[in-house]
């Protein structure tokens, strides 16, 4: 699919729904979260859980009005605790499924917080998704070459027994070779790779039945990932443009949060990262397609974001983390919305400023 000049049919308005943190809770929220897929998840009762906590070990809970409300776990490698880098996935009945990459495993928690399953993984998680009711999609970046299995999706039932592993990665990425994941209702998903606009639809039984590539001036075909380039990400120069979150919405159309550069971009020193560091140095486009149908999609809506949107995993709803003046974070949820009728294509969204 290559872009052309067109008028877009609608526009992109990103309300606030809540903002979660406050100076008294007992940890703050990671400048990165948004960053990191499966960092915020929403809880039947409209509550939210947080897995993107400074110093890691737990996860926090926050009310539907955005005070925190409890943690669950504590530091260290018990049935009940967890390592410092954490994803967490709701699924039915609020259950959590966390991927705890610093102890190599994943632990299911029931809604009443006992530990339901607990397993090793593979390799440390970097998205995951839910497939059906029980099912977990695992993608895993894949490691050196005589490493052993280097597939870059696994399906696990809930006891952590593999059902399938499919998905060749790329020799040119090697550990470079990063997803981003959004199910759909037929037990497929969808999926993108971070460094090139593309997107690939995977049916329940594990082929690929759509390939979609975008071609927008505002999102290189190639761009230097070399060692060089990346150990310099903030001081050689801008920073690559990547793919961040997917997501469908109820209408079954896909949302897509891509970061370029910011419009305003100036070298930064990296050791100070904040979210008004990020802030500086990436803008995120959001995309709607309308993917129905078998033919080429069509883009109906875009955005430029001044600020880093995620996605709350396994929703619609996206988020960015803010910066108050004393220095502290709150995470900003917010809700997309495609309106009717072209609006403003840039901008910052509601309540997602420094």
């Amino acid at each position: 699919m290559v872009e052309t000049a067109q008028r877009l049919a609608g526009s992109i308005t990103l309300d606030s729904v809540v903002r979660l943190g406050s100076s008294e809770d007992p940890a703050s929220i990671m400048a990165d979260a948004p960053f990191r897929a499966c960092s915020v998840g929403r809880l039947g009762s409209g509550r939210f859980v947080v897995s993107a906590i400074v110093g890691g070990g737990q996860l926090a809970v926050y009310s539907r009005h955005g005070r925190f409300s409890r943690d669950i776990g504590g530091p260290g490698a018990g049935p009940r605790e967890f390592g410092s880098h954490l994803r967490v996935l709701v699924g039915r009945g609020d259950t959590l499924y966390v991927a705890d990459n610093s102890n190599a495993r994943m632990v299911t928690l029931t809604s009443a917080g006992r530990v339901a399953h607990l397993f090793r993984t593979r390799r440390p998680v970097s998205d995951l998704a839910l497939i059906g009711p029980d099912t977990i999609l695992v993608h895993s970046r894949p490691p050196g070459a005589s490493e052993g299995d280097t597939r870059l999706f696994e399906l696990l039932d809930p006891s952590g027994d593999t059902l399938a592993s499919f998905g060749e990665p790329s020799s040119r990425l090697g550990p470079l070779d990063q997803w981003i994941l959004a199910p759909d209702q037929q037990g497929g998903f969808w999926a993108a790779g971070l460094w090139r606009y593309a997107l690939y639809h995977w049916s329940d039984d594990r082929v690929v039945t759509r390939v979609l590539i975008r071609r927008a001036d505002w999102f290189p075909t190639t761009q230097d990932l070399s060692p060089k380039r990346l150990s310099g990400l903030y001081t050689l120069g801008p920073p690559p443009a990547m793919m961040n979150a997917l997501a469908l919405d109820n209408q079954g159309r896909l949302w897509v949060y891509a970061l370029v550069p910011d419009a305003h971009w100036a070298t930064a020193d990296p050791k100070s990262t904040s979210p008004r560091f990020f802030r500086g140095q990436f803008d995120t486009i959001v995309e709607v397609l309308d993917i129905a149908g078998a033919g080429p999609p069509r883009v109906l809506a875009r955005r430029r974001v001044d600020s880093v949107l995620g996605s709350v995993c396994g929703t619609s709803l996206a988020f960015s983390v803010v910066q108050t003046s004393a220095g502290d974070t709150r995470l900003q949820v917010l809700a997309p919305e495609l309106n009717a009728g072209p609006g403003r294509g840039t901008g910052q969204a509601e309540g997602a400023g420094s």
